[in-house]
C-alpha cells in the first residue's frame, strides 16, 4: 500500500471539522456525492535491438473507482482507488518484482489509493490536503504521468487562488511522491506557480520548484518563465529556466529552454521547436524528476531520465489534425548531446484516436533509431488502448 504520509493530519482535520456540523448534514453530503468508474484496457508491445530480453508484451487493465462527496460549507472529500491487473505478459517488468533487468513495461500490478484528499473551496480559493494529483502548465516540470496505468501523485497541501483578475496563483508543499512504479520517494518539496493571461495572445507563467533530499543527498532548485499564445493563425511557446543542483555538497548550475512556433490552419496544427536540457560542462545536467516525461522527447522513453551529465537537445516537429472524426498526431525528433555535441539518434511516432461519448480507442506507436554514440538501442513501441467511463 502507498504510505499516505499526511493521513494522520487529514484524519485529525476531518474529525475536528465534523464536530462543527450536524451529523445529518454530513450524511446528506455523503449521499449526494458522485461515484464514477473508469476502465482502461491496454496492450503494450516493446521491441529492442539488444542481444537478450529484446521484446516484451503486456495486456493490463486499470479499474478506477472515484468518489467525490457533496460539500458542506465549501468542504468536501475525494477518494479514489485503482487496481491494475496484468492479463497477459511476456518479459514484463512489473516495476516491483522486476521480471527483467531492463526497463520495458512499467505498469505494476497493484490495488491502492490513488487519491484521497479533503478540499475547501470558495469563489476565489481552493485548498486541498492529502494525496492528490498535481498538473502544472504543460506538465514538463510537474505532472502525473497520466499515460501510465499507475499515476504519480503527491502527499501535499495545495492552495489555488484567483482573487487577482486574470491571475492564478498556485502554491503547494509536499513531503512524499507516489511514483508510477508504486514507490514512495519520501522527498520534500515546494511548488510555486503564478499565471497571468492577457487574452489568447499571451499567457505568462513564472514558477519556482524546490525539491529537497532526493536519496538523502540531492537538492534541485528550479526557477523559470514560460510564455504561450496565438496571433491569428500563428502559435508560439517560449520557456527558459535555470536549475541549481546540489549533490553531496557539490554545486552545479544548468539551464533549460523550449522554443516552438507553428500555425493552425484548416484544422491542422503544425509546430516546429527545439528543447534543451543543458549540461554544466559534463558534470551535471538539467533534470525534471517531477515531470510527465513520457510526453516529451519521444514516446520510446529512451530519454525519459535525461542523457546522463551530458544533457541533450531535441529538435522536434509535431502535426495534429482530425480526419473523419479521428484524431491524428504525428511527431519527429532529432537528438544531440549538449556538452558533447554527439548525434544521439532520431525518433518518429504517431497516434490515431477516436472518442464516442464515454468510450475511446487509440493506437499509438513510436520508432527510435539509435546512433553509434547514443549508447542506446533501436526501439519500437506500440500501444493499443480502450477506455470506458461510467
Amino acid at each position: 500500500m502507498k504510505k499516505t504520509i499526511l493521513a494522520t493530519t487529514v484524519l485529525a482535520t476531518s474529525l475536528a471539522g465534523a464536530t462543527s456540523v450536524q451529523a445529518d448534514a454530513v450524511t446528506d453530503a455523503i449521499k449526494a456525492g458522485k461515484t464514477t468508474i473508469s476502465l482502461r484496457l491496454r496492450n503494450e508491445n516493446v521491441e529492442r535491438d539488444v542481444d537478450t530480453n529484446d521484446s516484451a508484451n503486456a495486456a493490463t487493465l486499470r479499474t478506477r473507482l472515484t468518489y467525490q462527496s457533496a460539500d458542506i460549507a465549501g468542504i468536501s472529500v475525494l477518494a479514489e482507488v485503482d487496481n491494475v491487473t496484468a492479463l497477459t505478459d511476456t518479459n514484463y517488468n512489473d516495476g516491483v518484482n522486476g521480471k527483467t533487468t531492463e526497463q520495458k513495461i512499467i505498469d505494476p500490478e497493484y490495488t491502492d489509493v490513488n487519491q484521497f484528499y479533503f478540499q475547501y473551496k470558495n469563489a476565489e480559493t481552493t485548498v486541498k490536503l492529502g494525496n492528490q494529483r498535481i498538473l502544472l502548465d504543460n506538465q514538463r516540470h510537474v505532472g502525473g504521468v497520466g499515460f501510465r496505468q499507475n499515476e504519480a501523485t503527491f502527499d501535499a497541501i495545495s492552495v489555488t487562488n484567483t482573487s487577482i483578475p486574470d491571475t492564478k496563483i498556485y502554491l503547494a508543499g509536499f513531503n512524499n511522491r507516489h511514483t508510477i512504479t508504486g514507490a514512495d520517494t519520501l522527498e520534500d518539496g515546494f511548488l510555486g506557480n503564478v499565471n497571468y493571461k492577457m487574452g489568447k495572445e499571451l499567457s505568462l507563467t513564472g514558477y519556482t520548484y524546490l525539491l529537497n533530499d532526493i536519496g538523502g543527498t540531492t537538492d534541485f532548485n528550479t526557477y523559470g518563465l514560460r510564455a504561450t499564445g496565438a496571433v491569428n493563425i500563428a502559435v508560439y511557446e517560449v520557456e527558459y529556466a535555470i536549475q541549481n543542483k546540489e549533490v553531496a555538497g557539490a554545486d552545479f548550475d544548468t539551464s533549460y529552454y523550449n522554443v516552438a512556433a507553428g500555425v493552425k490552419l484548416d484544422g491542422v496544427t503544425v509546430k516546429l521547436g527545439q528543447e534543451l536540457l543543458g549540461s554544466d560542462d559534463g558534470k551535471a545536467a538539467f533534470a525534471t524528476p517531477l515531470g510527465t516525461n513520457h510526453k516529451f522527447n519521444g514516446w520510446s522513453d529512451n530519454f525519459l531520465g535525461g542523457n546522463g551529465n551530458d544533457g541533450f537537445e531535441d529538435t522536434y516537429l509535431n502535426v495534429v489534425t482530425k480526419v473523419a472524426g479521428l484524431k491524428l498526431v504525428g511527431q519527429y525528433h532529432s537528438f544531440a548531446g549538449d556538452n558533447s555535441g554527439d548525434d544521439l539518434g532520431s525518433e518518429y511516432g504517431f497516434v490515431v484516436a477516436k472518442k464516442i461519448n464515454n468510450y475511446s480507442l487509440s493506437l499509438k506507436a513510436s520508432q527510435y533509431d539509435a546512433s553509434d554514440k547514443s549508447g542506446k538501442a533501436d526501439t519500437t513501441k506500440v500501444w493499443l488502448t480502450a477506455t470506458a467511463k461510467f
